[in-house]
């Protein structure tokens, strides 16, 4: 019985392992079909005394109407699409904001940070998703 719970607990370990890490990319997955956003044309502000904090992308740095993912992964945001587990094209974050990117590409989000934190932001325009691209906080 002990053996047995043990083996359950390892596999359940494992599952949670593999949904909550932030990689991507490995053999296993496909390319991105869509660009990750351009960091050159993003900006991230410096902390407000209550901690918000302001992303822009200035046009083109995602395409035009695309929604805008954003998490801080310092504070334990994931940004990664959970997709035919128990919920059916969930994301999995915990500091997060989203947004919808104008005509141009251009968009401005706001979340909680603080100095030296580092933020996920990708990309999905319809059921594709970019991969992450990674900003650090002022």
């Amino acid at each position: 019985m002990k053996k047995m719970m043990f083996l359950i607990f390892l596999g359940f370990s494992l599952l949670l392992a593999n949904i909550f890490s932030c990689g991507g990319g490995g053999s296993a997955s496909p390319p991105a079909s869509i660009p990750a956003p351009v960091a050159s044309l993003m900006t991230v502000s410096t902390p407000t005394n209550t901690g918000a904090t302001t992303v822009t992308g200035a046009a083109g740095a995602v395409n035009p109407g695309a929604t805008v993912l954003a998490a801080n992964l310092t504070q334990g945001g994931v940004v990664k699409k959970l997709e035919n587990l128990f919920i059916r094209k969930a994301f999995a974050q915990v500091v997060q904001a989203t947004a919808v990117a104008n005509n141009t590409g251009a968009f401005t989000l706001l979340l909680d940070a603080n100095s030296g934190n580092t933020l996920g932001i990708r990309q999905r325009v319809g059921t594709e998703q970019s991969d992450v691209t990674h900003l650090t906080v002022p």
